[in-house]
């Protein structure tokens, strides 16, 4: 039993073995925040081009035709064909 106790043979497949999953899981988290900060990026800078673009009308006009123009672009800019996608994320 003492000599079975005193081996450190296989201390680094055990450490490796141990410490995998965990490393893995925050590899996994840290990917997923990424892609999460990204859309959010993208999505803010959408509504900042659209609060751009009915900003000039705020004084001249009323608050449904000011709906109805930022409907229209937002529509329009949230097309599936003008929202960048990485060839990595296909839905």
């Amino acid at each position: 039993m003492k000599n079975f106790l005193k081996d450190t043979s296989g201390n680094i497949a055990l450490t490796v073995a141990l410490l995998g999953v965990p490393l893995m899981l925050s590899a996994g988290a840290a990917i997923d925040y990424s892609q999460y900060a990204r859309k959010k990026s993208s999505l803010q800078n959408v509504m900042d081009s659209a609060a751009l673009a009915v900003g000039n009308d705020l004084q001249t006009k009323s608050n449904l035709k000011l709906k109805q123009k930022l409907m229209r672009f937002l529509k329009r800019i949230l097309q599936p064909s003008n929202i960048p996608r990485s060839k990595a994320t296909k839905f």
